[in-house]
């Protein structure tokens, strides 16, 4: 189901050429805060849900920006996703600073049961991330990703593996 999305959300890139609304620039601020039309840099992003995510992507591809992402300190978890689905859509939407650190993780999901309005029960359900054929090779080569439910456990790709995959930022793009 998680493919099938990343492929429709791949398409949309396609599909819909630039142009900017303001509905779009409000949903790509919720998942990269800051990002404005003209400069959008990323110091540090936590990562987030599916729902802030997903659309923010959707106006990212759609070439909102009349820039590209710039990957300049930690991008975790979605952020890292959307950061490799835009540069797999097209390498000018992303680019990377020696700052640069993409943080990845197996997505999860939460269950929980309730019995008199008590948690029985939590479960929680592993899955590796649809990334890139690249980044699943890097991953896989430092032994898969991890399962990290805080920040430090996660798997850490610094710039120098970073820039072997994205293309790394021209001093005009920093400026």
């Amino acid at each position: 189901m998680k493919q099938m999305l990343i492929v429709a959300i791949l398409l949309i890139g396609w599909i819909y050429p630039a142009g900017a609304g303001t509905d779009d620039m409000e949903v790509i601020q919720k998942a990269f805060p800051g990002c404005m039309q003209t400069r959008c840099v990323v110091d540090e992003n936590l990562g987030g849900h599916d729902e802030d995510f997903e659309p923010a992507l959707e106006a990212l591809l759609r070439k909102v920006l009349l820039v590209p992402l710039i990957i300049n300190g930690s991008c975790h978890s979605w952020c890292a996703l959307a950061a490799d689905m835009l540069n797999v859509n097209d390498p000018r939407l992303v680019c990377v600073t020696p700052k640069a650190v993409l943080e990845f993780h197996k997505g999860y999901t939460l269950e929980w049961v309730v019995e008199e309005g008590r948690i029985v029960e939590l479960t929680y359900d592993f899955e590796d991330p649809p990334h890139s054929v690249p980044v699943l090779e890097w991953v896989n080569g430092k032994g898969g990703f991890p399962i990290a439910l805080w920040d430090t456990d996660m798997l850490k790709m610094p710039f120098e593996d970073a820039s072997k995959i994205w293309r790394t930022c021209t001093p005009e793009e920093m400026n």
